[in-house]
């Protein structure tokens, strides 16, 4: 684990609420007790108030992952360098995670192909049913993602794209709380990649 990383997101994540909670201490116990009183309690409350709003609405910001410095830090522990970038794949324009959201969609329930394609565009992959259809093979080449033609063609997740599905909520937190957490902290556990030995890393 890097060290400057690792303190760098204890200093981010507590810094705030260490000062917010600090600051009523100093001006309504710690100065009135030498006879200095330099804010009422209203006023202390105040600025008290702003940095935890203004704290809470940034932890709770999404992550974007469009941004390619966030990418970077991206980690999957002991996935392969072609999952890797399958995973860390983003469409032109709108930048989404597109393999992402398709192997979340599937987690939820096995789709036929249309039904599918429509619910990843609801999550503004905005891809022609060709494209879209293009990342569906890709997955397939690599064991991810599987279809059977039926009535109509059907696909579901493979055990490597459950553990995809499982490693992406890890390794792709919505929030920033959590990024800094993954990445800052190093809290990342995942099982092994299937055909290696199942144990926690």
């Amino acid at each position: 684990m890097d060290k400057w990383l690792f303190v760098k997101g204890v200093f981010t994540l507590a810094v705030i609420p260490i000062l917010t909670a600090l600051i009523p201490v100093i001006f309504l116990h710690i100065l009135p007790s030498f006879g200095i009183f330099l804010l009422d309690r209203t006023v202390v409350m105040v600025v008290v108030l702003y940095p935890i709003i203004f704290y809470v609405y940034w932890v709770l910001q999404r992550v974007t992952y469009s941004d390619l410095d966030v990418l970077d830090k991206v980690t999957i522990p002991g996935a392969p360098e072609n999952i890797v970038k399958l995973l860390k794949t983003t469409t032109r324009g709108t930048n989404r995670l597109v393999n992402v959201e398709i192997i979340s969609t599937l987690a939820k329930r096995n789709l036929a192909q249309s039904r599918l394609i429509e619910k990843v565009r609801a999550k503004g992959i905005n891809l022609t049913d060709t494209r879209i259809i293009e990342y569906l093979h890709t997955l397939g080449d690599c064991k991810i993602v599987e279809s059977q033609k039926a009535y109509k063609r059907e696909y579901s997740l493979t055990d490597v794209g459950k553990w995809c599905h499982q490693a992406s909520k890890v390794c792709f937190p919505g929030r920033q709380f959590w990024f800094i957490v993954r990445y800052y902290l190093g809290y990342k556990k995942l099982l092994s990649y299937p055909g290696t030995e199942n144990k926690v890393k």
